[in-house]
């Protein structure tokens, strides 16, 4: 998403909001980009392939209101 996403200041105001009104909360700008939503598929297209095949029937359809995005620091602990 790095090299297909611009960097201007409006380009990383405009993913912190999401097309039905949500907020992305997110202070790192590299991980913003990386989960910006053109980096996904469309949800609503997944699960409208699934229902297509019949293994899957939409029963709900949810919103993020809000969004939080976070770095892992200090790698991974022994459980």
């Amino acid at each position: 998403m790095h090299g297909r996403v611009g960097t201007k200041r409006s380009d990383l105001e405009a993913m912190q909001r999401t097309s039905f009104g949500g907020r992305v909360i997110c202070e790192d700008r590299a991980l913003l980009i990386e989960e910006a939503p053109l980096a996904y598929k469309s949800a609503a297209a997944v699960a409208a392939d699934l229902k297509a095949t019949g293994v899957a029937k939409t029963v709900a359809t949810f919103h993020p209101l809000l969004t939080f995005k976070k770095t892992r620091t200090g790698g991974l602990r022994n459980a």
